[in-house]
């Protein structure tokens, strides 16, 4: 390769002199070779170097996010709905997709939770169901079982028809009547006491020929089932009493029944204005099943019956609303 120069005095004269610059082709060649590699080195570098900047910046700005969405799936996936990716507040596309996972998985959780819960009292339900049978058939045949004592004592005891029928039915009633204040009750385990004595004593009064004049005092008492039927069968008693006694030569009297609570005693009292009672008068002694029935059924109570005879006759028990009747 070559060049050359024309030398002047002057731009409009002619040249005087050239002057020629000779350079052998293959340093030519081998310059230009050499630059060439250089730069290709160059520019290879400066692509890798791109290359790897552009994957970092991509994973920093990108990969992990799209990991923990990606193991927050797993996680879901196997079962658990505690799981979250925990990106708030992201406002990227990412952001958004891993924010509308939690709320899915929430949601999805929720639901998971209530039916959890749904079948936990499904299934306390049915248990309190099963229990509620149970005792219904225990009640049943305890119920059962006191009638017919109750009729084979009668039977033993009274040869009137009537008077048989009539004691029968008032003890039968007063049964029946407890269950009836429960299942109408939103509390199948309870009764009220003074509510039920009320009930009661005006049902008896009402199937007699007498013009009693019937007073009830009572206060709110809450009572398991177990001792509200003892307690329904020794105020029968003691009311027929009442009336087959204090009432049986006159048509009239007054008949007083009080039920009070002090603290977590329970106190009955039936009162008439009848004859009264004998001297030396006691139950023990005494030819009446109902009054021995009574005594019984107060010491099944946990209770003692005691009596006075002064201005007519007054029968008083008293016992815990609480403690369970004794069997």
């Amino acid at each position: 390769f070559y060049a050359y120069k024309k030398l002047r005095l002057e731009p409009t004269f002619e040249p005087y002199m050239t002057v020629v610059y000779a350079v052998p082709a293959f340093a030519i060649s081998a310059r230009s070779q050499s630059l060439l590699m250089r730069n290709l080195v160059i520019m290879a570098t400066v692509a890798v170097l791109a290359l790897l900047i552009t994957r970092f910046l991509s994973r920093k700005m990108f990969g992990e996010r799209l990991d923990r969405i990606v193991a927050t799936t797993a996680l879901i996936q196997a079962g658990d709905l505690r799981a979250r990716v925990g990106m708030d507040g992201d406002s990227s596309d990412l952001g958004q997709i891993a924010n509308a996972l939690d709320q899915m998985t929430a949601t999805v959780e929720r639901r998971d939770i209530q039916r959890a819960n749904d079948a936990k009292a499904l299934a306390a339900n049915l248990a309190e169901k099963e229990t509620l049978l149970k005792e219904i058939h225990h009640r049943v045949k305890n119920n059962l079982q006191l009638i017919l004592s109750l009729f084979m004592l009668q039977k033993d005891a009274s040869d009137d028809p009537d008077e048989f029928k009539a004691a029968m039915e008032n003890r039968i009633r007063s049964m029946a009547m407890v269950h009836e204040m429960i299942y109408e009750s939103s509390n199948l385990d309870s009764v009220d006491l003074g509510e039920y004595a009320e009930q009661l004593v005006r049902l008896i009064a009402g199937s007699t020929d007498n013009h009693v004049a019937v007073s009830v005092e009572s206060d709110s008492i809450s009572c398991s089932l177990e001792k509200a039927i003892p307690f329904g069968l020794l105020l029968v008693e003691l009311v027929t009493n009442a009336f087959k006694h204090a009432f049986r030569d006159r048509d009239g009297g007054t008949l007083g029944v009080s039920i009070r609570r002090l603290d977590s005693v329970v106190r009955l009292e039936v009162r008439d204005d009848g004859p009264g009672l004998p001297p030396g008068f006691s139950i023990s002694e005494c030819s009446s099943l109902g009054l021995r029935l009574a005594q019984v059924l107060a010491e099944q109570l946990g209770g003692t019956l005691e009596w006075e005879g002064v201005h007519g006759a007054t029968f008083t028990i008293s016992f815990s609303a609480a403690a369970r009747a004794r069997t």
